[in-house]
C-alpha cells in the first residue's frame, strides 16, 4: 500500500504565520478556533459540524469555527451550500462560524487554529489529517476510509463515528479545553507524517514499484 503523502517543507508549525491569519480574519490570538477543509458537499458532512458547533459553543462560548472551501457541483445544485448558511443561522451560530470560500493559503489557515475537525461521511486517503498533523495541529475526524490509519486514535487525535454530531462535539470539546494534550497530540502528528506521510518517501516507493517492474520485463 502506497498511502497519499504530503510535503512536510509546505506544511508546518509557524506561530507568526498563523497569527497573521487570526489578525486577518479579525479572530484574537486566544480564541479558541477550529476549522474544516473541503469543497462544501453532503458527503464532506459540513451540516454535521455546523450542529455540532451548536453543543460546543454551550461549554466553550467563546469557541469559533471556519469552514474553508468552495462548493461543489452537487453542492450548488441540490443547494446543500444555502441549506449550511440557513442551519448557521437557524442555530443563532451566525457569530462564531465563518465561510471562507476557496482559499489558496491553506498552509497558513491551519496554522491558525487549535484544530482541524473532518466531519466526512466517506473518504478514500484523505490529505486534510496528514496536512493538519504535519502543521502539528490535532484532528478530530469521522472513523471512515483510511482515517484510521492515518490518525493514531488518542495520540494525534480523535475519531469519532460518522453522522454523530453528539460525539463529534464531545471529541471537540474535550481538545479545546486541554492545550496540552493538544500540543501533545500536534507534535505525535507531525512526527507520525514525517516519519510514515511524507511526499519523498511516496516518490521513493513509487519509483521501486516502477523499477520492479522494469527489471522483470527485461
Amino acid at each position: 500500500v502506497i498511502y497519499n503523502a504530503v510535503n512536510t517543507e509546505e506544511f508546518y508549525p509557524d506561530p507568526v504565520k498563523g497569527n497573521n491569519i487570526r489578525r486577518e480574519l479579525g479572530i484574537s490570538p486566544t480564541v479558541p478556533l477550529v476549522a474544516s477543509f473541503g469543497n462544501l458537499d453532503e458527503r464532506k458532512g459540513q451540516h454535521v459540524l455546523i450542529q455540532a458547533a451548536a453543543r460546543v459553543v454551550e461549554k466553550v462560548p467563546e469557541a469559533r469555527f471556519l469552514i474553508a472551501g468552495g462548493e461543489s457541483q452537487g453542492a450548488t445544485r441540490d443547494g446543500y451550500s444555502r441549506w449550511l448558511w440557513h442551519l448557521v443561522a437557524e442555530l443563532g451560530l451566525s457569530h462564531c462560524v465563518k465561510f471562507l470560500g476557496t482559499r489558496l493559503d491553506v498552509p497558513d489557515l491551519m496554522r491558525a487554529v487549535d484544530l482541524v475537525v473532518q466531519p466526512s461521511f466517506i473518504e478514500a486517503g484523505p490529505l486534510v489529517p496528514l496536512e493538519a498533523m504535519a502543521t502539528g495541529v490535532p484532528v478530530v475526524a469521522t472513523n471512515v476510509g483510511a482515517n484510521s490509519e492515518e490518525i493514531v486514535d488518542g495520540i494525534t487525535g480523535i475519531l469519532v463515528p460518522p453522522g454523530d454530531p453528539m460525539a463529534l462535539a464531545e471529541a471537540t470539546i474535550q481538545l479545546l479545553r486541554d492545550s496540552k494534550r493538544r500540543q501533545r497530540m500536534g507534535e505525535a502528528g507531525r512526527i507520525r507524517v514525517k516519519t510514515h506521510f511524507e511526499l519523498s518517501q511516496q516518490a521513493r516507493k513509487i519509483a521501486s514499484i516502477y523499477e520492479t517492474l522494469i527489471t522483470a520485463n527485461y
